[in-house]
């Protein structure tokens, strides 16, 4: 129950789930760049052995989002899955200045469609800091993929 200045009340409730945790997110190493391309490295320990899959929020230090992420890899009981930022999400910031990585969800997923169930990965920390970015080293250029392109190109075709 909430009690507002007012004297107005609200109940409030949510869902809770207790789980082991199958991995935990430890660090974020050191950032680089590569083909246009902000690369955050991200530490992932003491993990169940499988594929593992990672969700972030990239925000500015004034607290503006600038990218949802996702990176996964395959894990033993630690490795690094890398975040990707493409530069043309960077290049528009205005000066250097660190980012903050937030919302971070790790979740282990089966090899294959019905082998076994999704297992959830923790983080001590609410939020990790990239220092330092700065947005001149990147272009402000979109993204360009040619698999992507190809599928266009193929979807086109069905279309006529």
């Amino acid at each position: 129950m909430l009690t507002f200045i007012d004297g107005q009340q609200l109940s409030y409730s949510a869902p809770f789930e207790v789980f082991d945790a199958v991995a935990e997110i430890k660090s974020v190493e050191q950032y680089y760049v590569s083909d246009n391309e902000l690369i955050i490295p991200v530490k992932v320990v003491d993990a169940e052995s499988g594929y593992y899959k990672l969700a972030a929020t990239l925000f500015t230090s004034g607290n503006h989002p600038v990218a949802f992420l996702q990176g996964k890899n395959k894990l033993s009981s630690q490795g690094i899955i890398e975040l990707k930022v493409h530069g043309s999400l960077l290049a528009s910031l205005n000066s250097r200045q660190d980012l903050i990585l937030k919302s971070l969800q790790l979740r282990r997923i089966p090899a294959k469609p019905g082998d076994g169930k999704i297992g959830w990965g923790i983080s001590r920390q609410p939020s990790f800091v990239i220092q330092d970015v700065d947005p001149a080293r990147f272009d402000d250029q979109p993204f360009q993929s040619a698999q992507l392109n190809a599928r266009a190109e193929f979807l086109e075709t069905l279309g006529q």
